[in-house]
């Protein structure tokens, strides 16, 4: 083999091996995991006597923390939606707006979304805006008690 050949190799196979591992990484260091929205059960508890209109239903009351990137906040939760894994939305009662704070130096706006109620069925989904899939979500054993995360 040409030394050329060799030299050639071995730059295509760096610039490879960059652009497969290098570039996520960095990409990842210097923004951070700002541009994915996150969410996180922070607590969660099931209520057998929640009152739906004129009757009462059980229900399981959640908190939950929502990192999104900044900027791209919807302006209330009732914007969100929640969708089983079969695509159907799931009847989740947002009881009223979220604490919003801003991190600047993560690029992130954090909610903490007090009393959520979910159907008791409920076990995991997709959280989403009217246009798309957010992230994930997945329900703990209940009850579950966790200090928020910051």
């Amino acid at each position: 083999m040409s030394r050329g050949l060799f030299v050639f190799l071995l730059v295509a196979g760096a610039l490879t091996a960059l652009a497969l591992w290098g570039i996520p990484v960095l990409k990842r260091k210097f923004m951070g995991e700002s541009l994915q929205v996150r969410a996180q059960v922070l607590r969660a508890f099931e209520d057998p006597e929640v009152k739906v209109g004129n009757e009462l239903v059980r229900r399981n009351i959640v908190d939950l923390e929502i990192l999104f990137p900044m900027g791209s906040a919807p302006s209330t939760v009732r914007e969100l939606q929640i969708e089983d894994d079969d695509g159907r939305i799931v009847d989740v009662y947002w009881s009223n707006n979220p604490d919003r704070e801003d991190n600047e130096d993560k690029g992130v706006t954090r909610w903490v979304v007090r009393e959520a109620f979910f159907p008791v069925e409920f076990r995991q989904g997709n959280l989403r805006n009217k246009v798309r899939v957010l992230t994930y979500i997945r329900m703990p054993p209940l009850p579950y008690n966790a200090s928020p995360a910051h």
